[in-house]
């Protein structure tokens, strides 16, 4: 099957199309998180922006490689659906978290069995792999749409270790008010979870 023929195509171009408006939407948040002095937690919506704009990268090239009829490309057009309802930081977390694992659990997934059966291996695999990564990501906006919403970004129940964004020191008990090394303000605290990998410096 000729790749400009293929479902795959517009499965491609619709991802390409999808995850640039992710990390567009990654960019606004992590905006809002600045508004708010929230330094550390713009940081972690930065780099998951900066993942989808990668991963729309990907699917740019492959259009531009395996598409060889290149008039058609200049006249596809796709739909893809986008659920953006706006509101709040808080509100834009928990829907970015229901988006991230429906593209895990569904959508890449059903593109990625229809680039296989239409031979595109390569493509199916590229699905898969960016599958994994929207559904960390889906696992980081649901921890941080959780601590925002029980109010426990900065404070929590038990001991706890806390990283400064800025300069990376660590404080174990409660998130400081101001960082006792650089003098940041605890927005530029998080969590030493599972978090920390993405603004560890």
């Amino acid at each position: 099957m000729k790749f400009e023929e293929s479902t795959t195509l517009i499965n491609v171009a619709t991802s390409f199309t999808s995850e640039t408006q992710e990390g567009a939407r990654y960019q606004f948040m992590a905006k809002m998180a600045m508004q708010q002095q929230f330094t550390a937690l713009q940081r972690v919506l930065k780099d998951l922006a900066t993942n989808e704009m990668a991963h729309a990268e990907q699917f740019l090239n492959i259009l531009k490689t395996k598409c060889g009829d290149k008039e058609v490309l200049k006249n596809l057009a796709v739909s893809p659906t986008y659920n953006y309802n706006g509101g709040d930081l808080l509100t834009m977390l928990r829907d970015t978290y229901e988006i991230e694992k429906h593209q895990q659990d569904v959508v890449y997934l059903n593109f990625s069995e229809t680039a296989n059966e239409e031979g595109f291996t390569d493509v199916a695999k590229l699905f898969d792999l960016i599958a994994k990564i929207e559904g960390d990501h889906a696992l980081i906006t649901k921890q941080l749409f959780e601590q925002m919403e029980t109010n426990t970004l900065y404070k929590t129940e038990e001991e706890s270790v806390w990283k400064c964004s800025e300069c990376g020191h660590e404080i174990t008990g409660t998130a400081p008010t101001v960082c006792p090394v650089c003098k940041s303000p605890v927005g530029a605290f998080l969590l030493k979870t599972d978090l920390a990998r993405y603004y560890a410096r």
